[in-house]
């Protein structure tokens, strides 16, 4: 799926889900349709996130004593998409935006993530893209399969991370 299409794909989605919330609040003074966002906010930034980080552990614990040469760079995958996720609940941490009323959707927000995400996503979709050459060369089309699916999810990321 191209960028642009999972893009609109992805703000349709989200609409659909926040349209049907009426505006009330809830007892800490927060709209909820405010909390129903950050909730969708942060499981679609987290899921691409655990799948690059659970697909490096398990590339991780393949690796065999031939192949040792790659375990740095899928630590360093894997130390990447730990990264991502601690910015993640950092910046997003429910109890942070209620107690400073942080408007989730506010430029500021947007920002923040694309600013700290770049970093460590970088670091997630360039070794990737290297060991997936590599893997090819070798001929481990295992390796490159899951290599492809955590450039995938390094990539859905970089799109989710943008849209707002």
């Amino acid at each position: 799926m191209t960028n642009d299409k999972f893009r609109a794909q992805y703000n349709e989605e989200s609409e659909k889900r926040l349209n049907p919330i009426p505006a009330e609040r809830s007892s800490s003074g927060v709209e909820r349709p405010q909390k129903a966002l950050l909730a969708n906010i942060r499981h679609d930034l987290r899921t691409p996130i655990n799948a690059i980080i659970g697909y490096s552990e398990m590339l991780l614990e393949e690796v065999d004593d031939s192949q040792a040469v790659f375990i740095t760079d899928l630590s360093k995958i894997c130390s990447a998409g730990r990264q991502l996720l601690e910015l993640v609940n950092r910046i997003l941490d429910p109890k942070r935006i209620e107690a400073e009323i942080i408007d989730i959707n506010s430029q500021a927000v947007e920002a923040q993530l694309r600013r700290e995400l770049r970093d460590p996503l970088n670091t997630v979709i360039g070794y990737t893209e290297i060991l997936i050459e590599e893997f090819k060369e070798l001929g481990k089309e295992t390796f490159v399969s899951d290599l492809s699916k955590i450039a995938e999810a390094g990539k859905r990321l970089l799109v989710v991370s943008q849209v707002n």
